[in-house]
């Protein structure tokens, strides 16, 4: 008896540990399981014999504590059913199964401990990895938006440098356009000198031959210039050629000056005709203007040789009273037969016949 008081103290320490808190369970309702949490052989060193089956009536203190014990088994599944009997060498082989339990239990929790911060630490370092990695995702991204920046920066610096050549290049040819054209014009002019310069030439050739020695060149126009020809040392047919030749400069830059000035006037002939038309056309008629896919009028007038300018002067003004008809056969009701009586005379005439020398 002393060893089953031993035993039940044991016991009872057990039921009252933290862990299963076998004693405080009055106040849940009883759990009865068909399943239970091991099955254990009966040792084969515990006699099982009727000897150690007590009534129920014999020391009650004991069999109390059994009963209560038995209950706390059947609560956790170990017993089906509360015996009615008390049976020691099956609740002791069942308390010491327990304990077993008990231990691999806490065994395993152990482990599992180990192993959660195992993974707490793994996690830990996930999450500073993770906060590293966010970290170096925003540094990337801010550093695209600048370079984002950066490119669109060099984007509108590279298409402002495109126009700014593009204008430099239009400008070029403009002006390889206008030095080709003074080069034409030069060489013609040059040319033509050359020419009148031979035909001098021969003519003061042939006057030299053909006049009289005794005979004097009276000079009776002064020359242009305040030049004084030498008599001394040249003789008389050099003089001449002198004064020819420069009374020849100073009449060809005087034609110059008047063929500037009339094309000046061409010009502003042209601008007013063409100021004309912007007033009296009507104001949703888009006014077409004579220089769209063309150079300027004034460009073209300035520095073309005369040929050229004859017909390009001739074109624009007929356009211009092409428009100028237009406008009079559909504005002016009253106007359309004076206009169809003057078509004889713009199919006569040109405008070459009234501005231009033949």
């Amino acid at each position: 008896m002393h060893f089953f008081n031993h035993i039940m103290n044991d016991l009872d320490l057990f039921s009252n540990s933290p862990s299963l808190n076998i004693t405080n369970h009055q106040h849940e309702p009883p759990i009865y399981s068909s399943t239970p949490l091991v099955v254990v052989e009966k040792p084969p060193s515990i006699s099982t014999s009727s000897s150690f089956f007590l009534p129920l009536t014999e020391n009650t203190q004991n069999n109390e504590q059994l009963i209560k014990l038995n209950e706390d088994l059947c609560l956790l599944g170990l017993f089906d059913f509360i015996p009615k009997t008390t049976n020691i060498d099956q609740t002791v082989s069942i308390c010491r199964q327990l304990v077993k339990n008990y231990n691999k239990l806490s065994h395993d929790k152990h482990i599992l401990n180990e192993k959660l911060k195992k993974y707490e630490s793994e996690q830990i370092k996930y999450e500073k990895r993770e906060d590293s990695t966010k970290h170096d995702i925003d540094c990337l991204q801010i550093t695209k938006e600048r370079l984002s920046d950066d490119i669109q920066r060099y984007i509108t610096k590279i298409n402002q440098l495109t126009q700014i050549i593009q204008t430099k290049d239009k400008e070029i040819r403009r002006l390889n356009q206008i030095f080709n054209q003074q080069n034409a014009l030069a060489k013609h002019q040059y040319r033509t000198l050359e020419k009148q310069m031979d035909k001098l030439k021969e003519r003061i050739f042939n006057f030299e031959k053909n006049r009289p020695t005794t005979s004097t060149i009276d000079y009776s126009s002064p020359l242009l210039l305040n030049e004084s020809i030498p008599s001394s040392s040249l003789s008389s047919s050099e003089i001449l050629l002198k004064k020819i030749c420069h009374d020849y400069d100073q009449k060809h830059r005087l034609l110059m000056i008047e063929n500037d000035q009339l094309r000046q006037c061409v010009i502003d002939i042209h601008r007013q005709l063409e100021h004309l038309l912007l007033i009296h056309r009507k104001p949703t008629e888009t006014f077409i203007e004579n220089n769209n896919t063309e150079e300027s009028f004034e460009t073209q007038l300035m520095y073309l040789p005369c040929d050229a300018v004859n017909e390009i002067v001739q074109r624009y003004f007929l356009k211009i009273y092409d428009q100028f008809d237009r406008y009079l056969l559909h504005e002016k009701p009253t106007l359309q037969e004076f206009s169809s009586e003057n078509k004889d005379i713009k199919q006569q005439t040109s405008l070459y016949d009234h501005f231009l020398p033949s």
